[in-house]
């Protein structure tokens, strides 16, 4: 399986096109897009996993017809660089080990906000046992 992440993906823009048709699972966030529902929907072709950050608003998953929502939990802002990545990795890697998409949004966004609470890129504690706490 291809994992991508588009990151700032613009709607229409053919820039993209090459990184969507080999990808299996999309990650992209909600910044430039006008309806970030109706962008995942058209990005879910061929059953694809799509999951759309949204900043200290959540993130959204959209998979087979089903939308899963996760709050962003609490976290005291240091420096966000990195977040994004943190939080791929923690979904990514919880994806892989449960396959279950509403505890990998959960682990992920945990992920992600342990990493804007250090000004390093990512946390030096940050572990499957601390994500888990």
């Amino acid at each position: 399986p291809v994992w991508c992440d588009l990151h700032d993906y613009l709607e229409n823009d053919p820039y993209y096109d090459a990184f969507i048709a080999v990808s299996d699972y999309i990650f992209l966030n909600s910044d430039r897009l006008t309806d970030y529902r109706d962008t995942m929907k058209a990005l879910c072709s061929k059953g694809r996993l799509i999951v759309c950050t949204h900043g200290k608003e959540g993130s959204t998953a959209f998979c087979k017809d089903k939308f899963y929502e996760q709050s962003a939990y609490d976290f005291v802002p240091v420096d966000t660089t990195g977040a994004g990545d943190s939080y791929f990795s923690g979904f990514l890697s919880e994806y892989l080990k449960k396959g279950n998409i509403e505890r990998s949004l959960m682990y992920a966004s945990i992920a992600g906000g342990l990493s804007i609470e250090t000004r390093d890129t990512v946390d030096k504690f940050l572990s499957h046992d601390l994500v888990e706490k």
